[in-house]
């Protein structure tokens, strides 16, 4: 039950992240523009694999041991956390220059 819920609420925040935050992105500068698109694809596949080693873990149709599962999360956990801000503060200019709302147009709000 719990994970159909969690799996509906996934999906209601990757499709705002596909249309409206991809559509914002795309009035700033190319910089920015790129930099959201690195990160939120990245974030895309790294949290769509979340509940598929869910699936394919202990606690769903038990394709992996436990140990497997625990390493497929460790990676996950390592890359949309570590690498994820790894490459956010890589970018700090770029970042600086969407939150002070120079370098392009101005951001679409997202309604």
């Amino acid at each position: 039950m719990w994970f159909i819920i969690s799996s509906v609420a996934l999906a209601g925040v990757l499709y705002l992240l596909w249309t409206r935050l991809f559509a914002a992105a795309r009035t700033r500068s190319q910089g920015v523009a790129a930099t959201f698109n690195r990160l939120a694809v990245l974030t895309i596949v790294l949290w769509v694999l979340y509940p598929i080693v869910f699936l394919l873990g202990t606690e769903g149709f038990g394709g992996v041991d436990q140990g497997f599962e625990i390493f497929l999360f460790l990676i996950l956990d390592l890359l949309s956390k570590v690498f994820f801000g790894f490459l956010l503060l890589s970018n700090h200019q770029v970042i600086s220059e969407a939150s002070s709302g120079s370098g392009g147009a101005q951001a679409a709000r997202v309604r």
